[in-house]
């Protein structure tokens, strides 16, 4: 129940439901090439999809919980960067900051210190660096003027795509020659979260089946300054440099702006596709990364820096990605479709932080794949193929061509062959029945099997029950499947097995819900500092709820979702930043609120106005309580660092967050277009509010406050 504390929380759902129950008069609706902003939800729904599926079927039918973000969401969140804009609209979805790498992704409870229990596609196409990380590319960018669409899978996805979907699918759709035309220039303006960007897209088409488009895009991210975004320590100590750290209050130190570049480099982006046919081809670069915040970064006194605790080195990771595709899908006859693809990508990783030594490497993979689809019989639909993937790596990186380290030292290949099929199987005009499954064998593991099965019931037009059964695997990456190899062992993969009850209802062309209740066991693969790599390290179990709603017309968008998630059992064997409850303290998650709530809202005014808003409420996070109690006796106090529960200020990161964005859009005529919006706008009432956690050992307590932003943004299509 909110409180009078809770004010200004209650002030920004007031502010969305405001807009979401005014009553307004239709308006025309500018629309963009082949997009679906005139659509209607159930028109939305009956789009036809793949993917969750290799066979093809509609949103309605999806064996999966699947958040669908189009153009027109995206451009009415106008996020500072994919993360931001995954957590406005992904029901269960989450963000943890780490200690030692980027901002990190969860879904449904499950978050790593590695982003490599999902996968990234770009059109279809895995984008996750093997080596070290994951999910590395492109999520803490700005620039997004090339995504169409958005499909994000919650929940196990390595039946259709291979291991790495344990916790689900991101999967992006960029523009094309097809479904974008003309020019576009897109200009965006930061302020006190400082950032400048450019962006232009051109697309032809010459004929029903032929276009090329083009895309380029370069950011200056300069971040926001402390006394903006200060850092808040949970515990005691002296600095002789800048004299006593308090906790609860803003660390007087120097550090690194929140959300800046890194090493001072822009972010960039290109992407060139060529269709004509069945024939698909593009090419894309990006270009990104950031500086770790000191939340990331040792400043305690003694062990780890100078005299008196300040850093030596600054800290951050960077990295670049150049993959290059050509795929051709072929009608053999009037029931039999053949797809075939080939890629190869560059991924460079670099990082470097206080102790230890700097991080190096460039990994290079070639996947291919062949899939037939067959259509003879009325009541079924089905898919199989293989694919085949060689990798290269401990590669000298592009970024530090000079730097030569241990991860890169001795270059390894490896390779990974799959076997795939999935059966769709209408049963009768109510029942249809999905069954898929793959193999997968990497050179250091044994076959893993992923299979899935879903019964979906539709007893009428309006309503559809899904019951859904799933395991899903994930290997080791590659340096830690390496170090098993060469100590004579192969690597186990991480395990996910997975039940699900879904319930859809479009009640009105304009309106659906949908909710689900989910159960999970993960055996996990963790970090663990005495192996120093990932390791099985036990398994634990979550269940959940998930509530979500969206109204569409074309005057207005608004999607409301409420998630709750529990820690239900575990057997955890190793020390570990999951949760504090093998250690007796607790029964929840560390890092993660059980409970969130989202809430967006358009509202078309007229024809040249338009109002926008989204909030997102974290509602307290005992786990993270429960794991700085536990592990402030366990490491805090053996530093000599003093109690961090002792301040009156040491409950204060574990209460409620919320992100409240607002904007306001005026489009002149058809081709211009001003937009203004403001960020994380409660932190001018009270900064607590817009606390980002932290993920890590020694930061118990610590968080950093989000900086209070705006931005002008100008877009002219020629």
């Amino acid at each position: 129940m909110l409180t009078k504390k809770h004010g200004p929380v209650k002030f920004g759902i007031a502010v969305l439901l405001t807009l979401a129950t005014r009553t307004l008069a239709d308006t025309p609706d500018h629309k963009l090439s082949l997009d679906y902003t005139n659509m209607s939800l159930e028109e939305l729904m009956n789009v036809p999809v793949t993917t969750i599926t290799l066979t093809q079927t509609d949103r309605y039918m999806a064996p999966a919980a699947v958040t669908h973000i189009d153009r027109s969401m995206i451009d009415q969140a106008n996020s500072r960067s994919l993360n931001d804009l995954l957590g406005v609209y992904v029901p269960d979805m989450e963000f943890a900051d780490h200690t030692f790498e980027a901002r990190h992704l969860g879904m449904r409870g499950i978050i790593g210190d590695r982003d490599d229990k999902y996968l990234m596609l770009v059109n279809g196409r895995d984008m996750n660096e093997r080596t070290h990380y994951g999910a590395l590319t492109e999520r803490d960018m700005i620039l997004m003027g090339d995504i169409n669409q958005i499909d994000v899978v919650r929940g196990p996805g390595s039946a259709t795509y291979g291991p790495g979907a344990v916790m689900g699918v991101l999967s992006l759709t960029t523009f094309n020659g097809l479904s974008f035309q003309g020019s576009q220039i897109t200009v965006h303006q930061g302020f006190m979260d400082q950032y400048s960007s450019i962006e232009y897209k051109f697309g032809k088409k010459f004929n029903d089946d032929t276009g090329l488009f083009l895309y380029g895009g370069i950011a200056d991210m300069e971040g926001a300054a402390a006394g903006n975004a200060p850092i808040i320590q949970g515990w005691n100590w002296n600095s002789p440099r800048s004299g006593p750290v308090r906790a609860g209050e803003p660390v007087s130190l120097p550090f690194d702006k929140e959300d800046q570049e890194f090493n001072h480099s822009p972010h960039k982006k290109f992407h060139i596709q060529f269709d004509t046919g069945g024939l698909t081809t593009w090419v894309r670069y990006s270009e990104g990364g950031m500086m770790l915040n000191q939340t990331d970064k040792v400043y305690a006194p003694g062990t780890w820096g100078n005299a008196d605790g300040f850093p030596l080195f600054e800290a951050g990771v960077g990295y670049q990605q150049l993959t290059a595709f050509v795929g051709y899908k072929a009608a053999l006859s009037e029931h039999l479709t053949l797809d075939l693809s080939t890629s190869w990508d560059a991924t460079d990783y670099r990082r470097f932080f206080l102790f230890g030594p700097a991080n190096s490497h460039q990994e290079q993979k070639s996947i291919s794949d062949a899939k037939l689809t067959w259509t003879g019989l009325p009541s079924h639909q089905m898919a199989a193929g293989v694919e085949y993937g060689f990798y290269w790596l401990g590669l000298n990186s592009w970024m530090a061509p000079s730097l030569t380290l241990a991860d890169n030292e001795h270059p390894w290949q490896t390779a990974m062959g799959s076997l795939f099929y999935e059966d769709q199987w209408s049963i009768n005009k109510q029942l249809t029945l999905f069954t898929s499954a793959r193999l997968d064998k990497h050179s250091y593991t044994d076959v893993m099997f992923s299979p899935r099965l879903a019964l979906i019931w539709t007893p009428t037009d309006k309503d559809a029950l899904k019951l859904i059964g799933a395991q899903s695997l994930r290997t080791n990456t590659e340096e830690g499947m390496r170090a098993d190899w060469l100590n004579n062992k192969r690597s186990d993969p991480e395990k996910m097995r997975s039940y699900e009850v879904r319930y859809e209802r479009r009640q009105t062309q304009d309106l659906m819900f949908a909710s689900s209740i989910f159960y999970d066991k993960l055996d996990v693969l963790a970090w663990n500092d005495t192996a120093q790599q990932e390791i099985p390290s036990g398994m634990y179990k979550t269940a959940g709820l998930e509530l979500e709603g969206q109204y569409h017309t074309g005057n207005d968008t608004f999607t409301l979702s409420h998630a709750f998630t529990k820690l239900v059992g575990e057997n955890i064997h190793s020390n570990n930043f999951i949760t504090s409850t093998g250690f007796g303290y607790g029964y929840d998650l560390n890092a993660w609120s059980n409970n969130v709530t989202k809430l967006t809202a358009h509202h078309q005014v007229d024809q040249h106005l338009s109002l926008d808003g989204n909030i997102q409420v974290m509602w307290g996070y005992p786990g993270g309580k429960d794991f700085m109690l536990w592990h402030n006796q366990q490491a805090l106090t053996g530093l000599g660092l003093g109690d961090a529960s002792n301040p009156a200020s040491w409950n204060k990161p574990y209460g409620i967050s919320a992100t409240l964005n607002l904007g306001a859009q005026y489009k002149f005529d058809q081709h211009s277009t001003l937009r203004v919006d403001a960020y994380n706008v409660l932190g001018w009432v009270d900064k607590t509010l817009n606390k980002d956690m932290v993920l890590g050992s020694l930061w118990e307590g610590a968080f950093r406050e989000q900086s209070p932003a705006f931005s002008i943004s100008f877009d002219y299509k020629f």
